[in-house]
């Protein structure tokens, strides 16, 4: 499996704010707003049916799961520190 992912935010880094977070699929495009939703972006899972279970975090950190970002070295170190 391959995602698309990015991170926008206010200055972000360890400290500045993840508010925006993109995913997309072959075939799909989702957008997390970060801000709005808290931990509870990465934490819950919203059909069970369709995740297998799966929540957003553990897709991030699932290592079966290939990541393509560009330049990802403030969104990695952004949400490693801050979820």
């Amino acid at each position: 499996d391959v995602i698309a992912v990015d991170c926008e935010g206010v200055n972000m880094s360890r400290v500045g704010p993840v508010t925006l977070l993109q995913v997309a699929t072959d075939t799909d495009a989702y957008l997390f707003d970060v801000q709005a939703m808290g931990r509870a972006c990465f934490e819950m899972v919203s059909d069970a049916a369709v995740t297998n279970g799966a929540n957003l975090k553990s897709v991030l950190e699932d290592p079966k799961v290939v990541k393509l970002m560009f330049d990802c070295r403030v969104d990695s170190d952004a949400l490693f520190h801050q979820h």
